[in-house]
């Protein structure tokens, strides 16, 4: 999962990008969020990594988090750059459920704007993610 994000508040955490069962406090599934102004991905239950910074408000950052199958590897991407990696094992991620982009259960929002979303069925590799980084660059205000 990639996309360019504008955080607005460091005191509030929400979802970026949800997969979720009908059950909002589940935890299970695939999840890219904003935790207290930090960077987060969960993958199903137990696997977790986030950034050790906040990221900078009111200013775009290009971020992302990624999964490879084959390693068994997680990532966290901050502009173009994997800033957190954990080996997680191999696992079957959960991506049936429904998607939620920036609210989750009608209490958690992100606060902030989301732009130029993509997921992929694959680990990108840092090459691949530089070279998609720009295809929402066009949409951004406040650049």
């Amino acid at each position: 999962m990639l996309c360019w994000v504008y955080p607005e508040s460091s005191a509030v955490s929400g979802p970026l990008f949800h997969y979720t069962d009908y059950n909002p406090n589940a935890i299970g599934g695939v999840k890219l969020w904003i935790n207290s102004g930090r960077l987060d991905a969960h993958f199903e239950e137990s696997y977790g990594i986030t950034t050790t910074e906040p990221l900078a408000l009111n200013k775009w950052h290009y971020v992302g988090s990624s999964y490879d199958g084959n390693t068994g590897m997680a990532s966290l991407w901050l502009n173009g750059t994997s800033v957190e990696s954990q080996n997680i094992s191999y696992i079957t991620l959960a991506t049936g459920y429904n998607v939620r982009m920036g609210e989750i259960d009608g209490n958690r929002f992100f606060k902030g704007r989301i732009t130029a979303m993509q997921v992929y069925d694959v680990a990108l590799t840092a090459e691949q993610i530089n070279a998609v980084k720009d295809a929402g660059r066009g949409l951004l205000a406040n650049d």
